[in-house]
């Protein structure tokens, strides 16, 4: 196996690694910490938040960089904000500002997670997407779903990503796509498998739409 650690100072480095994830929000700062494990094989990413103005703890965070083949991995372990600073745009700006390194800097081909709680409702709006299985049998359950509530078939046109299945409502504006995705959720113990492909134009287009990408 590769040593990941060469790999990345091919395009990079651990300190400038550690820096995509260091944050540049108004409220909030992030101390980070990068290691390698003793093979080389991956590249551990542990983070805390503090409020900049008393210096508490408000969050942490953890990822982890692969190397499969010749292209970086990303795994999204864990993202936890305080209540008190979950409406401040913390995750989004942490997010974001990663992800412009994992695309721009890392070339990554992929970055995954394994969603639980309100993840897979949540994670959509940033440019995840369910597995193939996980979608077909959404697709199947909102058809289910939506002929035990309003006991007629679906008769519209299905949703073609989750975005779309997360904000989708029926007539009576019942959040049919939500309880899609939690039907889902629940038969798979309540974890999903998301990923964002960066090889996947319509992803890119969404990314860039959304501001997280820039637009060249």
């Amino acid at each position: 196996m590769a040593n990941i650690v060469t790999a990345l100072n091919a395009v990079s480095d651990l300190e400038a690694l550690a820096d995509a994830f260091r944050l540049d929000h108004y409220r909030v700062r992030a101390e980070v910490q990068v290691e390698a494990d003793p093979h080389n094989y991956t590249i551990d990413v542990q983070g805390r938040f503090f409020d900049k103005k008393d210096g508490k703890e408000v969050g942490k965070f953890r990822r982890k960089i692969e190397l499969v083949g010749k292209r970086f991995r990303v795994y999204h372990a864990v993202i936890e904000i305080d209540d008190d600073h979950a409406d401040d745009g913390v995750a989004w700006e942490h997010y974001k500002r990663a992800l412009r390194y994992y695309y721009a800097i890392l070339k990554a081909d992929k970055v995954y997670m394994d969603a639980e709680y309100d993840g897979p409702y949540t994670w959509v709006d940033f440019g995840f997407e369910f597995t193939d299985r996980d979608w077909q049998t959404m697709l199947a359950d909102l058809e289910r779903i939506h002929l035990s509530h309003y006991g007629e078939p679906f008769r519209h046109s299905l949703p073609v990503a989750g975005t779309a299945m997360k904000h989708l409502r029926g007539d009576d504006g019942y959040k049919i796509g939500r309880d899609a995705i939690r039907s889902v959720q629940a038969r798979r113990g309540g974890s999903l498998r998301m990923e964002l492909d960066f090889a996947d134009k319509d992803t890119l287009v969404f990314l860039r739409k959304e501001g997280l990408l820039d637009e060249n």
